[in-house]
């Protein structure tokens, strides 16, 4: 993932998921930081619907074919 703002362009990384109480935490580090997202459920009533729309999930069922298959638009061959 990365992150695009005013501060610089980060690549974010996931080092672990985990669920406490009425949390999902993500571990994460972006450039020389460590973070950690808390993620509670009104935050997956707002995640849910845009990660449902027609085409988000056109994207990761094309992204997940070419994985598959080997096609990613990033290689050289």
């Amino acid at each position: 993932m990365k992150l695009y703002g005013p501060a610089g362009d980060l690549e974010i990384h996931i080092k672990g998921v985990t669920v406490r109480r009425e949390f999902v935490i993500l571990n994460a580090e972006m450039g020389v930081w460590q973070n950690t997202i808390l993620i509670d459920s009104s935050d997956i009533r707002l995640l849910v619907p845009i990660f449902f729309r027609f085409s988000v999930l056109l994207f990761i069922i094309k992204a997940y074919i070419r994985s598959i298959f080997g096609k990613d638009k990033n290689s050289n061959s």
